[in-house]
């Protein structure tokens, strides 16, 4: 019924956090459930094959094993290097895994089956669920806010941004759950350009589990208004391409080793070429 209503409603930013919200309160119990309720609640639920370890040797760091199939399907959006299948221990087509890494894998699949399910349904709205639906867009609207259009944060030279940076506040703006190393990026990058730390922290408003509270002290933090008082830097160009965060780069992007270096180069290019002059 929840997935239903989501889906009339058609509001992206409470999909995902429904699904999120969901996803992890599995994730959740799901660790507190004995190997054996779990290997069967992924093979009968979700039709994964996955196998108990048995042997003593292997169990001492693993605890299950799962088709590389269903492994590669619910971690691909994982970023975290340890997910990356290089850095598996691979067996006849199956990965091992710890107990608490299948109920992240477990966690993925739900948040993916949710937003899946609460796709906007054919047809118009029940009779019998149109009061339900327009107090669930109520109370969406009450707590995210009337939906605002897509815009860069204001900075000396918001053109100069390098692909990177765009896709993530993009993906933030659109309800998309950003890792921690791509809201790191964000943030360090923005604070080194100038922009202030309330509009930095504005930009986190829509990401699915949004806190103020503790959005604005990290944001401090990387700012070196915090903890040690050292400002960050952003990171290096590799090390977003090891986690993931690296996106479409361009051919600036080959010439340099940092976002930050990428829009100081593009700011330098975008002043000499200045204003476009009319014909005499």
């Amino acid at each position: 019924m929840s997935n239903l209503i989501l889906g009339f409603i058609g509001e992206e930013r409470a999909r995902r956090r429904f699904a999120l919200a969901e996803a992890k309160r599995a994730y959740d119990l799901l660790r507190q459930e004995s190997p054996e309720k779990i290997e069967h609640i992924a093979s009968s639920t979700f039709g994964w094959r996955i196998k108990k370890l048995e042997t003593k040797l292997v169990r001492r760091f693993y605890d299950f094993s799962v088709s590389m199939t269903d492994y590669l399907r619910n971690s691909v959006h994982l970023r975290e290097p340890r997910w990356s299948l290089p850095n598996r221990v691979l067996d006849h087509g199956f990965v091992y895994v710890t107990r608490e890494e299948v109920a992240r894998l477990i966690e993925e699949e739900v948040r993916v089956r949710i937003l899946e399910r609460s796709s906007r349904p054919p047809g118009d709205i029940p009779r019998q669920l149109g009061s339900r639906v327009d107090r669930a867009r109520g109370l969406v609207i009450k707590w995210l806010g009337v939906p605002t259009k897509y815009e860069l944060p204001r900075v000396p030279v918001p053109e100069a941004m390098p692909p990177c940076v765009r896709h993530l506040i993009e993906n933030l703006n659109e309800g998309k759950n950003v890792q921690h190393m791509g809201r790191f990026t964000l943030a360090s990058f923005l604070l080194n350009i100038g922009t202030g730390e309330d509009e930095v922290v504005k930009m986190f408003k829509p990401a699915t589990d949004f806190s103020e509270r503790m959005t604005r002290y990290q944001v401090e933090h990387i700012g070196g208004r915090r903890g040690g008082r050292t400002k960050y830097t952003c990171p290096m160009c590799t090390t977003l391409k090891t986690h993931g965060v690296c996106y479409k780069p361009d051919e600036l992007c080959e010439t340099i080793r940092n976002p930050l270096s990428y829009y100081k180069a593009k700011s330098r290019i975008l002043t000499n070429r200045g204003p476009k002059r009319e014909p005499n």
